[in-house]
């Protein structure tokens, strides 16, 4: 069978299958992510803040919503949600020092309102170099400025942030 459960969509996807049996091989139990649950390893934790129901017209409303913390630190993590998911997660702790950009920065996310909220010191989209989108879109980055929250990219090179629970240090290993 080809169709797995995430939540309550259903999606085909052949990596998911690979994973199932590697962890059917090896005895790894697999655990469905749904909106408040919470993982914790000591002072780490992820918290599932979205989706908060199945949204049958837009598989990237679907997306998970993960707010990280360690210690004193806090990371969101977006996925592919628009700026309508956002304005539904102003009422949740969204509060964040680092926001990785919902949908890879593109125009259609990151709106005032949820910038406000989320407060961060510092955004990260994920984007290739040249992409045909131009992602993160020239308005998005033009907001985050607004809010003096500067914008770092993947395709400057990989994006690395430590954590010790009392401070990030951001490394970027630049693309050769």
């Amino acid at each position: 069978n080809n169709r797995y459960s995430m939540g309550l969509s259903l999606f085909a996807n052949e990596n998911y299958d690979l994973l199932m049996k590697y962890s059917k091989e090896h005895s790894t139990p697999v655990k469905t992510l749904e909106c408040g649950d919470k993982t914790v390893f000591g002072d780490i934790s992820f918290e599932v803040l979205y989706p908060f129901e199945h949204n049958e017209k837009d598989s990237n409303e679907n997306s998970l919503v993960l707010r990280f913390e360690h210690g004193r630190n806090s990371v969101l993590f977006t996925g592919d949600i628009s700026k309508k998911s956002e304005k539904r997660l102003l009422e949740s702790n969204i509060d964040a020092d680092v926001l990785k950009l919902a949908h890879h920065g593109s125009k259609g996310s990151s709106c005032n309102e949820f910038i406000e909220a989320v407060s961060p010191l510092l955004a990260i989209a994920s984007a290739g170099n040249n992409n045909q989108f131009r992602h993160p879109s020239r308005e998005t980055v033009e907001r985050l400025n607004k809010h003096k929250v500067p914008v770092y990219a993947t395709f400057d090179g990989m994006i690395k942030l430590k954590s010790n629970g009392n401070k990030f240090d951001i490394y970027i290993a630049e693309e050769k």
